[in-house]
């Protein structure tokens, strides 16, 4: 079997090494290009982007609030707003032709003439005016006072009267309910509502990118207490994963419950005017949730059940994978660069799709300046105004806009097959180090124990690299469609209605994959690490040398690989609850749904690459076992695996199962 016709032909005779060279190229190249091109967006991103301004907004001047880096565009452009963190609407009832400044703080009572607007400024220091407005210099002449020249939807002061606000989201919102608030209020949470979904989203996750950070750490922690009660309490460890799953999946089911209800109260008793459209998603996103993991609950609670009686095979398994680790304890190491690695990515790829959602191009709305309102709403007799408030202000032209890039909305996808393709680049990187250290320490009987780790990542980083970029690629694209098609298969078989012709199509398809892509498993990285042949063939032929042996693998993967999944799952399950305690009172969130489900997604992973350290190490071993036979054909017994411990106990063939046998050796 050859990927496209870029492999070369494999070694005639089992386990024979051929010389080295690299393999899979053309597959590390088309990696190499999706990663040149993944820099080249990171760079358009960083320069043009700025997160910021997903959570504060920005004024009609181009400034971000809450930045102090803000470009020059033009007038009244590239000032610091670093304490000015609220977005300010002169006039909430003409919102859209309303000028629009960063401030300090939000109106805390009404505000009724300029002597109130002054008040204010000196007690907050928080400018309710445009910034070049010097309102404590203002003259007291009385015909300015209640001229309207100067309170007006552009400035430089809003119109009368200023409701006492609050800040949702960093904007000031009316704070009292009344029929003068009403319109307002209903006018600013409209707008808030027209906000797109996606960069909702992404401001949720720039607020909480430390909670993540730290939710991954603990994560790693978490992982790595529980590869130290695997490696110590091997007896007892199976039990404990079993009683521990089963106690998080209730607590999270009854949570996620929770929560829901929670929100659907919330949410009734607020008045349509103050609903966001973000509440109702989330209300509706929790439900979804909850159903959705109270069918996973009781599907892992009833194989849970149905594993409880077959632990003591998996005490066995553990011992032997955590005494090939205890004579080879740089392998410890590994899971800890995968993690380093993983949290580069993760945190590069978060910056850079935070920058991307604002990296648009300012342009420019043409607004009526106030000389011209002034002129259409006085009479010649006010030209003394108009001079006297033209030396206190400058006229307001245009308004800044940022506007949409279509073609940025496609290096979202470039973003999204990168993190897909490189986190089981990373992963199958680890998965060929440790594989290969532990093949080739398998096959010398033990010796250079320090070497073959170093060995290891040599011959990874030197010759196996395009294999391990196509590898990643294949099981990727292949492991979703078959899971699909296997599910859609069970669902017409369970069903009694007559639908002969979807059985057939999903039999067929079913079939089809089954046959072709049988081969494309992880056991590949260990034949390539072993005979250093190309991804495909590693495949083909390690799926033939454990069927070949009939060994009966598929009740170890069945078995162990789903205590370890369980493990996985544990270690997801207790962050997650961390993360909705945490995360559900933060009040500047649209949809605090959406950060614990990208938390749970990097604690899934996070543990994965820790815990597929014993996974790796397991069918490591048992693939040997087999190779070896096909070496030393009868004499296969006595291969080196009868020294992994003082008691070893190999697996053999047995005409009806798999059985435990014990040695003297």
């Amino acid at each position: 079997m050859a990927c496209f016709g870029f492999d070369r032909d494999a070694p005639e005779v089992p386990g024979q090494i051929r010389v080295r060279g690299c393999t899979d190229i053309v597959w590390l190249c088309a990696f190499l290009v999706l990663w040149c091109l993944m820099i080249f967006i990171a760079v358009f991103a960083f320069i043009y982007g700025d997160p910021l301004r997903l959570i504060n907004g920005h004024d009609s001047f181009g400034n971000t609030c809450g930045s102090s880096g803000n470009p020059k565009m033009g007038k009244l452009s590239n000032l610091d707003t670093t304490d000015k963190k609220f977005l300010f609407y002169l006039d909430p009832v003409n919102i859209e032709h309303s000028m629009q400044i960063c401030v300090k703080q939000c109106p805390d009572r009404n505000i009724l003439a300029l002597e109130d607007l002054q008040d204010f400024y000196n007690r907050t220091e928080s400018l309710l005016c445009s910034y070049n407005f010097d309102l404590n210099n203002f003259t007291t002449d009385e015909a300015l006072y209640k001229s309207n020249i100067f309170t007006t939807s552009l400035g430089p002061c809003p119109p009368f009267p200023v409701y006492k606000s609050h800040h949702v989201l960093n904007r000031c919102v009316p704070e009292e309910l009344n029929n003068q608030t009403l319109p307002l209020i209903y006018n600013i949470y409209s707008m808030m509502n027209d906000w797109d979904f996606t960069e909702e989203i992404l401001n949720d996750l720039y607020k909480t990118w430390p909670q993540m950070l730290y939710f991954t750490i603990l994560a790693f922690v978490l992982t790595f207490i529980i590869i130290l009660l695997i490696h110590f309490l091997t007896k007892i460890v199976a039990y404990i994963l079993l009683i521990g799953v089963s106690l998080m999946v209730l607590v999270n089911v009854f949570l996620l419950w929770w929560e829901y209800f929670t929100l659907k109260m919330r949410l009734d008793n607020t008045i349509e005017a103050q609903t966001l459209s973000a509440d109702a998603c989330n209300e509706h996103t929790f439900l979804i949730l909850s159903i959705l993991f109270t069918l996973f609950s009781v599907i892992i609670l009833l194989l849970v059940l149905a594993m409880r009686k077959r632990l003591n095979f998996l005490s066995t398994l553990f011992h032997e994978s955590a005494d090939c680790l205890s004579k080879l304890p740089a392998l410890y190491w590994q899971p800890m660069c995968t993690f380093a690695v993983l949290l580069g990515l993760y945190a590069f790829w978060t910056a850079v799709i935070l920058h991307l959602a604002t990296a648009n191009y300012p342009g420019t709305r043409s607004l009526k300046l106030v000389t011209d309102f002034v002129e259409k709403n006085t009479t010649t007799n006010d030209s003394l105004i108009l001079e006297e408030s033209e030396k206190h202000f400058m006229p307001f032209i245009n308004a800044v806009e940022f506007k949409d890039a279509t073609w940025v909305r496609y290096m979202w996808w470039v973003y999204l097959i990168g993190l897909i393709w490189s986190s089981e680049f990373i992963l199958a990187c680890q998965h060929m180090i440790i594989s290969g250290a532990v093949a080739k320490w398998y096959f010398t009987n033990g010796k250079n124990k320090k070497s073959v780790v170093l060995s290891s990542i040599y011959n990874l980083a030197f010759y196996h690299l395009g294999s391990i970029a196509l590898g990643s690629l294949l099981i990727i694209l292949f492991k979703i469609p078959r899971l699909i098609l296997t599910t859609c298969h069970s669902k017409s078989n369970s069903t009694k209605t007559d639908n002969h012709c979807i059985k057939k199509t999903c039999t067929c398809c079913t079939y089809s994959f089954d046959n072709f892509f049988k081969y494309i498993n992880h056991n590949a990285y260990t034949i390539v690490s072993m005979e250093g042949i190309g991804f495909c063939l590693a495949a083909s032929r390690a799926w033939h040398v454990i069927v070949g042996n009939a060994l009966r693998l598929g009740s170890i993967n069945s078995i162990g690989d789903f205590i370890l999944f369980l493990a996985k799952c544990l270690v997801t399950l207790i962050i997650g609850s961390l993360a909705l305690f945490t995360l559900r009172s933060n009040p500047e969130l649209h949809f605090h749904a959406i950060p614990i489900i990208i938390i749970c997604i990097f604690t899934f992973f996070v543990a994965h690459c820790v815990i597929s350290l014993h996974e790796v190490v397991i069918d490591t071993l048992f693939l040997c076992v087999c190779e070896d036979k096909n070496i030393n054909g009868e004499m296969w017994h006595k291969s080196p695996i009868i020294k992994l411990s003082k008691s070893k106990k190999p697996i053999v063939k047995n005409s009806t199962n798999t059985q435990i046998v014990k040695t003297n050796t």
